[in-house]
């Protein structure tokens, strides 16, 4: 009988159930198989369900018939595998005995694309398998993302305070097609990086880890080498491990035709150092400038601890700047004016919230993304006045907003009516654009 929740009340009713307490506990039932049903599947997914589900019959064929699948259908059954792994916590669609056999039937030599991220795990370790299957039987492979780390079978460990780092292995340079390279959790020693630049000619993205007991002053000369190389991402932090300053200055310079640059996190660290991250970052700006004024450089996101003091150089741009601490929208508009271009995204930690207003009334046209985030002193428990956070003064600032993230879960915000007259003026194109609209819980 199909049983509508405009019924339930009759039927519960007609049931002698205690109305209330059934009710709910019908509309439950009748949502969690709504929820199931969900959208029926693709014929192409429903094949790949009952081929994947089917696993165990292949793994004893002596041809691999996986082996003519292109890169692209590939990655769809990757995908396909992960997401059901999440959309079913303990999915049983591959048998964990067969999932890596299944696994590296799937990465062919026609395989272009390796990204662990999208591989199947049954720890949280990676599968060194793949890894050493890739190296050897996928020659096609152009992007290679290893984000987990520990590429190396665990043999050469070096250890920094609670950390481990393991170094890159050279066996990665096997893979001579190589056009991106991401290795965020894996130390890379200046033979690796000697060697990259004479293996890999064509590498165009690099991300890499780097500790400053592993390089010499040799190493701008080894990324000199490195010609085609447009995009670099280096995490340089590690208890103490810091690259100077003078020495990234030089690796980055030296570096023919750079255009992109972001000196990130290190990934492995529990206790991201904000501080030092934007102090690094500062030096880094003022010393390119003076060494490299004529190299044009892109920064993906600079910024900059309780305002310390920064003469931009007008070589470098920067797509995200962040700032923090109590300084004021004359302070934050000095900086931004000294700046070659605007940046498109804006990161307000611990800074008042009628500073945050004032830098936008000139600069929010500009910008497609505004984060309102928790900085070190409101982190740690200390009391900081910012204010009440108005989303209409925001929303009116940046007319061109494509997302606005409150990750702060302690900002306080104005009461809005659904009848404010400005509310009810916004154009109804104001939110045409918008991606992203994340409050975080700030609902006090």
């Amino acid at each position: 009988m199909d049983t509508t929740l405009q019924n339930l009340n009759k039927l519960l009713k007609d049931m002698s159930l205690d109305p209330e307490k059934q009710h709910q506990e019908v509309i439950n039932e009748v949502c969690l198989k709504r929820k199931n049903l969900g959208k029926p599947e693709k014929l192409k997914h429903l094949a790949m369900r009952v081929i994947i589900s089917n696993g165990g019959l292949y793994l004893s064929r002596v041809a691999n018939p996986f082996a003519v699948l292109p890169n692209t259908l590939v990655q769809e059954f990757l995908k396909f595998i992960m997401n059901e792994q999440k959309r079913v916590l303990g999915s049983t669609l591959i048998p964990l005995g067969l999932q890596e056999q299944f696994t590296i039937l799937l990465l062919n030599e026609n395989l272009t694309i390796f990204d662990d991220s999208i591989l199947p795990k049954n720890s949280d370790q990676p599968n060194v398998a793949f890894f050493e299957h890739a190296v050897q039987n996928c020659p096609k492979v152009s992007f290679f993302a290893a984000r987990d780390g520990g590429y190396d079978n665990w043999k050469t460990l070096l250890g920094l305070d609670n950390y481990l780092y393991s170094e890159v292995p050279l066996d990665i340079l096997k893979l001579q097609n190589l056009r991106t390279l991401r290795l965020t959790t894996s130390v890379c020693t200046e033979e690796f990086i000697q060697q990259l630049g004479q293996q890999i000619p064509r590498l165009d993205w690099l991300e890499i880890v780097l500790l400053k007991s592993k390089l010499s002053a040799k190493a701008p000369e080894y990324f000199s080498k490195m010609l085609c190389l447009r995009g670099l991402v280096i995490s340089t932090r590690g208890y103490g491990e810091s690259v100077d300053i003078e020495l990234l200055v030089q690796i980055v310079g030296s570096i023919p035709n750079i255009e992109v640059l972001s000196l990130a996190e290190c990934p492995v660290s529990d206790n991201d150092n904000w501080m030092l991250k934007g102090i690094l970052q500062i030096f880094f700006l003022e010393e390119f400038g003076r060494l490299y004024p004529n190299k044009q450089l892109l920064m993906i996101s600079v910024f900059v601890p309780n305002f310390q003091q920064v003469t931009w150089p007008q070589n470098v741009i920067v797509e995200e700047f962040g700032i923090e601490g109590d300084v004021t929208a004359d302070e934050i508009l000095k900086v931004l004016l000294a700046m070659p271009r605007p940046p498109i995204r804006m990161v307000f930690s611990d800074v008042p919230f009628c500073s945050v207003y004032g830098a936008l009334e000139k600069f929010g046209p500009h910008l497609q993304s505004v984060t309102i985030d928790q900085g070190v002193e409101s982190s740690l428990g200390l009391d900081v006045q910012l204010g009440k956070l108005n989303l209409i003064n925001i929303i009116e600032l940046c007319p061109n907003l494509e997302g606005l993230i409150l990750s702060d879960p302690g900002v306080q915000m104005e009461k809005i009516s659904l009848n404010d007259a400005r509310l009810l003026n916004l154009p109804l194109d104001t939110f045409k654009k918008w991606k992203m609209f994340d409050l975080n819980e700030c609902f006090h």
